[in-house]
């Protein structure tokens, strides 16, 4: 009963994440009523730009219910002192040798990178508060801090550790809908990656670091090159 309370409760801050930041985006609903339905563009542009502030309210405020809350009535007991999986470095030069095999071996776009890329062109400003701001912290805070406090909290050996880094990277990836297996595998590798920088350093705020910058990239190489 205590892990389908926990997993009710991430399906409950995914679906509240996920409902905000429809309000912080809700330009691009408005930009599409506007063009198939005719409605007053001015009165249209009035309702985004209220409803995006209410999307970034309740994202500031998700992130300091998680942050503040819910974090510090648990605390994750990590057990591996002298292990390779608490190396820094080996997680971070994962992740170089990740993104470079992305850029060798390019692999089709899923239906949620399609979605940033035509976020990213068409409104730059709220697709960098949702891409790189945003969703690197509540994505952390959820698939790795909330999973990691609630359904792993004595990581006391190598066998607990590789099971979190593995559900990590399957709920990353499911989430984000891919549709071939390529798909998944990249999106479960950056999971993995970031689960395993959270277990290396033990805090949070690294694995959001790491993603923050993944995000960027992805974001300024949109900018610049599209």
């Amino acid at each position: 009963m205590k892990y389908l309370k926990n997993g009710g409760l991430l399906l409950l801050y995914f679906l509240a994440f996920q409902i905000a930041l429809g309000f912080l985006l809700s330009p691009i609903a408005v930009t599409s009523i506007s063009v198939t339905e005719g409605f007053p563009v001015e009165l249209l542009e009035q309702a985004a730009l209220i409803s995006s502030i209410i999307g970034f309210v309740l994202l500031i405020g998700l992130t300091i219910l998680l942050w503040k809350v819910l974090f510090p009535r648990k605390k994750v007991q990590f057990g591996l002192a002298d292990s390779w999986l608490t190396k820094i470095s080996l997680p971070l030069l994962t992740y170089v040798a990740f993104f470079i095999f992305q850029l060798l071996v390019p692999i089709s776009e899923s239906n949620n990178q399609q979605t940033v890329v035509a976020l990213i062109k068409d409104f730059p400003f709220h697709a960098f508060l949702a891409v790189v701001i945003f969703a690197p912290i509540l994505e952390e805070l959820l698939f790795r801090g909330f999973l990691a406090t609630y359904f792993f909290p004595r990581m006391a050996n190598r066998k607990t550790v590789y099971f979190y880094i593995t559900t990590s990277g399957t709920l990353f990836s499911a989430v984000h809908g891919p549709s071939t297996l390529p798909q998944f595998l990249i999106y479960f590798a950056l999971g993995a990656i970031l689960a395993w920088l959270y277990v290396s350093r033990r805090d949070i705020r690294y694995p959001m670091a790491l993603h923050a910058v993944n995000n960027l990239i992805a974001y300024l190489l949109v900018i610049f090159l599209s």
